[in-house]
């Protein structure tokens, strides 16, 4: 990246952080009568409805990380994983109001993430792009013709900075990041479940706006634009992604016609950004056993996800479920065994606290800045005799000389490897 476009980005991000003494830029007030809508139609656009059962229904949470079988890529499989990783699943109110609840978590429950598929060769669909319509469960045929295309199914993101800046202001642009990243990981969850290995192409942002028909200004006039993110191929394929659309429908509905507030420096970031995303090593399988006692169906899993936001201070967790929501925060090669093997170096350390469900162990709140400091091999290993939780160098425990809380507390620090010391 050149170096203005990182100046521009490192100077967005602190100008959009929160500081002791001020709040980042937004809106002050909020009306939530005028909150954008919360999901976009193509007008006009041929409507494809998609099976809602899911297929997989039967998988136990705990072979979410072992491997299945490839299933077809047709529409009732499609519609199977569509809800497992970007649909509905379910509507809550309250005091009149109403809205809904999706399988990924999203900041501000505001969704600016648009889903886009590219079928080619898909039994049930005729090749060409849809946008995925969430509230219908349905797919809108945005465009199709053109040159012969290869068998396959891709997956396309765009943001609606619109949607978090309403809310959040200047910071909207980092939220439709932490959202996308959200995305990304309930399609690896989806697709394992249903056989499939998902690749992300290494495709400039300008390609990815053409191919998804971001790029066509007429069609967004007067309504707010989509930023093109990233596709996805949902098996890994050679094959050349279908870009070139002879025929188009459809216009992208408005979401908010009366916007009180801009934010030019929402845009600047963006354009700072586009581009070839940077490159990126394979992932180190980091599956780990899991085994407990009354297992639940993974689709059960993800459909029941719910925001945090009320403890009621009697519900328990047990020790072994805890222990495995740590062994995920660290990377493959600082796990049990690895961490032995590992030669010195700059460790990052994150500091969490973990408060009292069952045997002194429940959330972990994470703080605002990492430490770092020099790590050694041989380094002690301070652990209450009552919490073996990860007995290896990953983790160190620190137990607080007297309980100034009714729960427990327990600090913990979290080491992550940052980079091998320099010689």
């Amino acid at each position: 990246m050149h170096k203005n476009r990182v100046a521009s980005v490192l100077a967005y991000h602190t100008r959009s952080k929160h500081a002791l003494n001020r709040y980042a830029a937004g809106p002050g007030t909020l009306d939530w009568e005028a909150q954008p809508a919360a999901f976009r139609d193509w007008i006009d656009a041929q409507q494809i409805a998609l099976p809602r059962d899911v297929v997989v229904s039967g998988i136990p949470w705990s072979a979410l990380s072992a491997a299945h079988p490839s299933l077809p890529l047709n529409t009732p499989n499609l519609g199977s994983f569509l809800r497992l990783c970007v649909g509905l699943t379910a509507w809550k109110e309250y005091a009149g109001s109403r809205w809904s609840l999706r399988a990924h978590p999203s900041s501000g429950n505001l969704h600016p993430t648009e889903t886009w598929l590219i079928a080619a060769d898909v039994a049930g669909l005729e090749n060409g792009l849809y946008h995925y319509q969430n509230l219908h469960h349905a797919l809108e045929r945005r465009a199709w013709g053109g040159e012969s295309h290869p068998s396959g199914v891709w997956l396309g993101f765009s943001s609606i900075h619109w949607r978090e800046a309403w809310k959040y202001g200047e910071r909207a642009f980092r939220y439709c990041q932490l959202d996308m990243g959200h995305v990304l990981a309930a399609v690896s969850y989806a697709a394992a479940l249903h056989g499939w290995k998902p690749r992300l192409l290494a495709l400039d942002s300008d390609a990815i706006a053409g191919c998804l028909g971001l790029d066509r200004e007429a069609d967004f006039a007067g309504v707010e634009n989509e930023e093109a993110e990233v596709i996805i191929a949902l098996e890994p394929t050679d094959e050349i992604l279908p870009s070139s659309w002879k025929h188009w429908a459809g216009e992208p509905g408005l979401l908010d016609p009366r916007p009180l507030h801009q934010w030019p420096v929402i845009e600047e970031v963006a354009k700072a950004t586009r581009g070839l995303p940077p490159a990126a090593k394979a992932v180190t399988d980091f599956s780990i056993p899991r085994q407990y006692e009354n297992d639940i169906r993974a689709a059960e899993v993800i459909l029941k996800r719910r925001s945090a936001q009320a403890f009621d201070g009697e519900s328990v967790m047990p020790r072994a479920i805890f222990k495995q929501m740590l062994a995920g925060l660290l990377p493959a090669d600082l796990r049990c065994g690895g961490c032995g093997r590992m030669k010195h170096g700059y460790i990052r350390c994150y500091w969490c606290i973990a408060l009292k469900v069952s045997n002194r162990a429940c959330m972990c709140y994470p703080a605002r800045r990492p430490q770092c400091f020099r790590y050694r091999r041989h380094s002690a290993i301070h652990s209450p005799g009552n919490l073996p939780i990860l007995n290896c160098p990953c983790i160190n425990w620190l137990q607080p000389k007297r309980e100034r809380l009714r729960a427990h507390c327990l600090v913990i620090r979290i080491l992550r490897h940052v980079a091998p010391s320099p010689s």
